[in-house]
């Protein structure tokens, strides 16, 4: 149950996301309401206080990103959200799992935006949003990878 509670806000999160290019923040308030609940059915002991900081420490970061228009703002609170469920044992290998995704995601989206792959979709009735040129990069989807990579680290599920 609490496995679901985490991996189901961050898949819709990344469909979302992909089709979209927008995260509504509904989901990273999923998150955060559904991890005091998670941390109450557990029969393993949580440091509330370092899942605070790991979510807040993300947060603040997301947020100069996002001020400089290098990361969306659903991404961060997104990202801040699994963050505050991962805690900070598990922040360096979710930021890195999410990184390396994102750098996956990218190349793949850049090389399906190629012009011959995709006017090839298009002529099959396949043009998402995702694939017009100098589009964004929906990183929601990097986000749920890097969360469901590690999710059974998770403390409350005895990681």
């Amino acid at each position: 149950m609490v496995v679901a509670m985490f991996v189901l806000p961050l898949a819709v999160a990344a469909l979302w996301d992909l089709a979209s290019f927008r995260i509504p923040n509904l989901l990273p308030l999923a998150l955060l309401v559904l991890f005091p609940v998670a941390v109450a059915v557990s029969a393993v002991p949580v440091a509330w206080g370092w899942h605070l900081a790991a979510g807040a420490v993300v947060l603040a970061v997301g947020a100069g990103l996002f001020a400089l228009g290098l990361l969306g703002g659903g991404d961060a609170k997104l990202m801040a959200a699994a963050a505050l469920w991962l805690g900070s044992g598990n922040l360096l290998g979710f930021l890195l799992v999410t990184s390396l995704a994102g750098g996956v995601l990218t190349l793949v989206i850049l090389l399906l935006r190629a012009a011959p792959v995709r006017t090839a979709l298009a002529g099959m009735g396949l043009a998402p949003a995702v694939l017009r040129p100098r589009g964004g990069i929906p990183y929601g989807v990097a986000i749920a990878v890097g969360g469901a990579a590690l999710v059974q680290s998770l403390p409350m599920v005895g990681g």
